[in-house]
C-alpha cells in the first residue's frame, strides 16, 4: 500500500542524521506527507468520477481514510470506478476497514445517511466523559494534564465546526504554559 513518488520530487522528501542521508522513493503510511498524496488521488478520482457520472456528492479525507457519499441510483457503478482508479494509480486500499451502508463508523464519528446525523462513535463518547470527569474532579490541572484533554477535544469538535472557537483561548493558555 505504496503511492509512487515522481523521481523529480524525490528531493523533497530526503533526511540526514549523523552523516546518513535518506529518500523517501514513496508514500507510505506513518509519514507527515500521505494526507497530501491522498488528497490528490481522492481529487483525481473525485473529478473522473463527477465526468463520467455527473451529480452531486461529498467525499471527506482524514489523512488517508476516505468516506465517500455516492448517488444510489448509480452506487455501484460510481463505487467499482472509485476502486478501480485508486488501484490503477497504486493507491492504498485497506478492505478490512473498507464498509458500504447508510449508517457508517469512520475515524471514531458515526454517520447516519438517512437522518444525516452525525455523533462519536459510543466507545469514544465514553473514554471522551470519563476524561472530562476526572478532569473536573482535580482542584488544580496542571498543562501535562490539560494539553491531551484539549488534543482529545480538539478531535472531538472537527465534527461541530462552531466549537472550535470556545477551545482557543484553553489552548493559548496551555501554550503559553509550556512555553515559560
Amino acid at each position: 500500500n505504496r503511492i509512487k513518488v515522481s523521481p523529480k520530487d524525490w528531493k523533497y522528501q530526503c533526511a540526514s542524521w549523523r552523516n546518513l542521508h535518506y529518500v523517501q522513493v514513496v508514500g507510505c503510511f506513518g509519514t507527515s506527507n500521505i494526507a497530501y498524496y491522498c488528497s490528490y488521488l481522492l481529487a483525481f478520482i473525485k473529478r473522473v468520477k463527477h465526468l463520467t457520472f455527473g451529480g452531486d456528492w461529498f467525499e471527506l479525507l482524514y489523512a488517508d481514510d476516505a468516506l465517500l457519499s455516492l448517488l444510489l441510483g448509480s452506487f455501484w457503478p460510481q463505487a467499482c470506478c472509485h476502486l478501480l482508479l485508486v488501484v490503477i494509480v497504486g493507491g492504498p486500499i485497506s478492505w478490512h476497514k473498507t464498509a458500504v451502508g447508510l449508517k457508517l463508523e469512520w475515524t471514531g464519528y458515526c454517520f447516519d445517511g438517512l437522518s444525516f446525523k452525525i455523533g462519536l462513535v459510543r466507545e469514544r463518547a465514553l473514554e471522551v466523559a470519563h476524561m472530562l470527569e476526572e478532569l473536573s474532579s482535580y482542584s488544580k490541572i496542571s498543562p501535562d494534564d490539560l494539553s491531551p484533554a484539549l488534543s482529545k477535544l480538539a478531535w472531538i469538535v472537527q465534527a461541530v465546526e462552531w466549537l472550535r472557537p470556545w477551545l482557543q483561548p484553553y489552548t493559548s493558555f496551555c501554550m503559553a504554559l509550556h512555553h515559560t
